[in-house]
């Protein structure tokens, strides 16, 4: 009487991109007719991407074959020896801020793309702010070096949605004020925008517009009473 044994197969699950178990590949070996639980999502692994299954095929619009929840009946034919994982990329927002400026006509803007895809830059005169000129965008609003130039085009690898500010160089002015009691004349450099108020001999000067111009002040221009 004939006696068979049971035969056992090796199937490679490929990451794809992404990783499985910490590894791009991981080999399992199981007896011919047996069923394998399905893997744990946690360790399929892609920043920026969802697990959706496996297919026989590595390429991107291969279909899936076997489900993230779907056990594995260990009957493979020939071409199932590799398996694949099938992966979508996730979709992030990120919000552009003016940071004192506008952007389009408003304060913020968001973008929504997929991770992995390009966002050209805004065209020229989209980003504004009256008085200083625009550097480009960081995710730290306090920054004084962009991290992307005015027109470079963003890749989308944020794998969160993010807010990036935009980074300011204001211009720096001439302001100047004559003391009315000793007539010295001072000169100070301020940022444009900046409110400045001068206490002369006898009253208080006080200019209340943006100091975008050179003038000598004089007590009889903003003098107010002590």
């Amino acid at each position: 009487m004939a006696k068979w044994a049971p035969v056992k197969y090796t199937i490679t699950f490929d990451g794809n991109g992404g990783t499985v178990n910490g590894e791009l590949r991981q080999d399992v070996s199981a007896t011919y007719g047996t069923d394998l639980d399905p893997w744990n999502p946690d360790v399929l692994v892609w920043e920026g991407y969802t697990f959706q299954g496996w297919a026989i095929t590595a390429d991107e619009d291969s279909t899936v074959r076997y489900s993230p929840t779907a056990s594995f009946p260990w009957t493979w034919e020939k071409e199932e020896t590799n398996l694949y994982a099938v992966w979508t990329p996730n979709k992030y927002t990120v919000t552009f801020d003016g940071n004192g400026g506008t952007v389009a006509g408003k304060t913020e803007y968001s973008v929504t793309k997929k991770y992995g895809e390009n966002a050209p830059a805004f065209a020229d005169g989209k980003v504004l702010r009256e008085g200083a000129e625009f550097l480009g965008w960081s995710a730290d609003s306090n920054a004084t070096v962009a991290t992307y130039g005015p027109r470079d085009s963003i890749r989308w690898t944020f794998a969160e949605d993010t807010t990036l500010y935009a980074v300011w160089d204001v211009y720096d002015l001439t302001f100047r004020y004559k003391d009315s009691g000793t007539g010295n004349l001072t000169t100070l450099e301020l940022p444009y925008g900046t409110k400045v108020t001068v206490v002369p001999n006898g009253g208080s000067f006080g200019n209340g517009e943006a100091a975008n111009y050179t003038k000598v002040l004089n007590q009889d221009d903003y003098l107010m009473d002590p």
